[in-house]
């Protein structure tokens, strides 16, 4: 059965409206890490170990996010919305793995 136009586009809409919703929740801003008695090159290397990791399970939990031409033609709005997930799922690997090293996140004091 061939799709037609308004059926692409209601799928689009719904895609865009799933990332706005998940940008909000994404908006905390940068994340900022601290170890008792950690230099700032330790912070660094622990760091970068960390995205690294971070990248690595992200894209073998979500093969088809990282791979932009899993559907062709299936439009912006679905790009976008796997880009945010894939996002969003780094950023998760990355916190849990600063925290198995002793980092803590701080957060900012909002005045």
């Amino acid at each position: 059965m061939k799709k037609k136009k308004g059926d692409i586009v209601g799928y689009g809409l719904r895609a865009i409206a799933l990332v706005l919703a998940l940008g909000v929740g994404a908006c905390a801003g940068p994340m900022r890490f601290e170890k008792p008695g950690a230099t700032e090159s330790q912070f660094k290397a622990d760091s970068c170990a960390c995205e690294q990791n971070a990248e690595i399970l992200a894209r073998l939990r979500n093969p088809d996010l990282g791979n932009q031409s899993a559907k062709p033609g299936a439009g912006f709005g679905v790009a976008l919305a796997r880009g945010v997930v894939m996002g969003l799922e780094k950023r998760s690997e990355y916190k849990k793995c600063l925290e198995s090293r002793g980092y803590m996140e701080v957060r900012p004091v909002k005045s």
